[in-house]
């Protein structure tokens, strides 16, 4: 137990000082576009910060996955325990199954945190578990090149569910699965949802259901990367985090919005501004407010 606390605490220390190195980062970026110099150099250094610290976390996620087997208690202690939201409906999904099938599942699901930026699933790695967003969430990512290219396909909110392969019988997942926006969820061992889509039509006629509606924003998410101007796109995607969060107030920062369409972050701010003065939204440092929803989905209709 000693040498597993060991190692927790230097993960944490490792975690921590890249997170400070890309918060420092940020705040040079910040401070150029401030100054209306080039940024372009302090964005590659930045991207190489971020993967930095994307493999500390994943080193961070296998070593809790460890703690759960054989220190449990400890674990809960450290990531178990998050601070509940304002407001916590519920999972949509599970909220639309019969009576029968959600107490089915019910002692199998167990409440978790979702952590910011921690990967929910890794490209061509087995799938050990399926989360129910209950708030937050989380962005699909298509991983190409080798590592070197990841371009956002989706998002998922309380309106769905991780593990989308299992669906299909696979049990490898083709995407990364990142949280955006951190929240909490309920999960289940993805051994034993399939058990359970076995054993209840409800269960899997519900999420087959749901992979329809994501496989649909997927397709019109590349269509709308293809086509559309970055206004546009912002816009769209603007309202696509409205809906599954479901408030007006979007707590996304430039690199986020800027690394969810592909695009460079003096891109967004230019974007930013100009559905500021139209007056679609307001804008403050991490945080977007919208305050015209039908004049927002003017601005995105040529991509629906």
């Amino acid at each position: 137990m000693q040498d597993l606390r060991q190692k927790l605490a230097k993960l944490k220390l490792h975690s921590a000082r890249a997170q400070e190195a890309v918060a420092r980062q940020r705040d040079l970026i910040r401070r150029l576009e401030e100054g209306r110099r080039d940024t372009s150099v302090a964005e590659e250094l930045l991207d190489a910060m971020t993967e930095t610290l994307r493999i500390f976390e994943d080193s961070q996620s296998s070593f809790i996955d460890e703690l759960k087997l054989v220190a449990p208690e400890e674990w809960r202690l450290d990531y178990a325990e998050i601070e509940a939201p304002a407001a916590n409906q519920g999972n949509k999904l599970l909220n639309s199954l019969p009576f029968a099938d959600l107490a089915l599942m019910q002692p199998f699901l167990e409440r978790v945190g979702l952590n910011f930026h921690s990967r929910l699933q890794i490209t061509n790695r087995a799938l050990k578990t399926v989360h129910f967003l209950e708030n937050g969430m989380v962005s699909v990512i298509a991983v190409t090149g080798g590592g070197r290219r990841r371009t956002q396909v989706g998002l998922i909110g309380r309106e769905g569910m991780t593990g989308i392969p299992i669906v299909f019988g696979s049990m490898h997942s083709p995407f990364d699965l990142e949280v955006e926006i951190a929240g909490q969820a309920q999960s289940v061992a993805t051994a034993k949802l399939l058990a359970l889509m076995q054993q209840s039509p409800a269960i899997r006629r519900c999420l087959l259901d749901y992979v329809e509606t994501l496989w649909l924003q997927f397709a019109r998410t590349a269509a709308a990367n293809a086509h559309g101007t970055i206004e546009q796109r912002l816009a769209r995607l603007l309202l696509l985090v409205d809906e599954r969060i479901e408030s007006d107030e979007i707590k996304l920062t430039h690199e986020q919005l800027a690394a969810m369409l592909a695009v460079r972050r003096a891109g967004i701010t230019v974007a930013l501004q100009h559905l500021e003065a139209c007056g679609l939204i307001n804008r403050t440092r991490g945080n977007v407010t919208i305050i015209d929803r039908p004049g927002l989905r003017a601005e995105a209709q040529p991509l629906n």
